[in-house]
């Protein structure tokens, strides 16, 4: 691969994200002259003259579009108030979402994460004002959480269940089969969220129900994530040309 083709890395995708804008890149105007196109783990930017200009892990846009829709459905759906977190997973994606989340959700107090931490990430929180806490099982994550996040396929979780009004994201790419499925009031798929965001639906009705936000089918490569990033590193380059 040559030419101006940047191979952006996990690393280089992750700092692009802190500067990112959730919002923004939801109401970015679509253009259809742009590209996205992913074969096997590798996902190509094509500008419109159909010239590959960046070069990502599938993986992680993948990571990065739940990221935001996470955050935004927070947002949008959460009960005005302190808001608690759960994050269980230990994936780098699951590492890339809490950061998301300390930087870009207003009123996040404590996150709680079952299997993943590390210096870094603690220096964000730390850095954010939030409290991190790492728990030594599901349970204990998602007690008291009003935002729940499922990052990796869990084994059943037998009595785990979702605090009244709390919001659900499931980001594992799997159905959600365990009892946090349980007591569901409502669900949004990525059509209905954004809706909900657009303001053509209207959400949270009741502030005691149990939301689930499915982000399963979410598997397309979303192609403004990929310009924005690419844009950032034309801008101030974070990774060198190969």
């Amino acid at each position: 691969m040559g030419g101006d083709c940047r191979r952006l890395s996990h690393e280089d995708v992750a700092r692009a994200l802190r500067e990112l804008d959730p919002a923004e890149l939801l109401t970015a105007e679509p253009d259809q002259h742009w590209t996205v196109d992913q074969s096997g783990e590798l996902a190509l930017l094509r500008n419109p003259d159909g010239d590959a200009v960046a070069s990502f892990a599938a993986a992680d846009l993948r990571a990065c579009r739940y990221a935001v829709l996470t955050v935004l459905a927070a947002r949008a759906l959460l009960v005005p108030t302190v808001i608690t977190a759960a994050v269980l997973g230990s994936s780098p994606a699951a590492r890339l979402l809490c950061g998301t989340l300390a930087r870009c959700l207003p009123g996040l107090s404590q996150l709680a994460i079952y299997s993943v931490a590390d210096a870094g990430l603690a220096a964000e929180f730390a850095a954010a004002g939030v409290d991190l806490s790492i728990t030594p099982s599901t349970a204990d994550a998602v007690f008291g959480a009003s935002l729940v996040v499922v990052m990796d396929e869990l084994p059943a979780l037998p009595g785990v269940h979702a605090p009244m009004g709390a919001v659900v994201v499931n980001a594992s790419g799997r159905d959600l089969v365990h009892d946090l499925a349980n007591g569901i009031a409502e669900e949004y798929r990525e059509a209905e969220l954004r809706q909900v965001l657009a303001g053509e639906h209207p959400g949270r009705t009741r502030p005691d129900d149990v939301l689930l936000v499915d982000l399963s089918d979410t598997a397309a490569p979303d192609v403004a994530l990929a310009r924005a990033i690419h844009r950032l590193d034309t801008e101030s380059p974070i990774t060198a040309r190969h």
